[in-house]
């Protein structure tokens, strides 16, 4: 649970400002629930319980998207010449 306003809404304002990867971790297992999520800008969706090996998996998909997506626009006539680079990665 969030104060003032649910999951939906955070990620709609963060989508609002900026077109980040979100992943909605929720107790919210019920198929309107995931689809309101997915409409709402999540790139994905996982609920409470959950493996913690497949959080990992599930972050690491969505960051690999993240990179090729970037590739691809660094490629297209008028992409930038070169990205922002991220941190490294710790996966334990």
């Amino acid at each position: 649970m969030l104060p003032g306003f649910d999951g939906h809404e955070v990620c709609r304002r963060i989508q609002a400002v900026r077109p980040v990867p979100v992943l909605m971790l929720t107790a919210g297992d019920d198929e309107a629930d995931i689809l309101v999520g997915l409409a709402v800008g999540a790139d994905d969706y996982l609920t409470k319980p959950f493996r913690m090996r497949e959080l990992v998996a599930r972050v690491a998909a969505l960051l690999r998207r993240v990179d090729r997506a970037a590739e691809l626009a660094d490629r297209r006539p008028g992409g930038p010449a070169h990205r922002r680079r991220r941190p490294p990665r710790v996966v334990r």
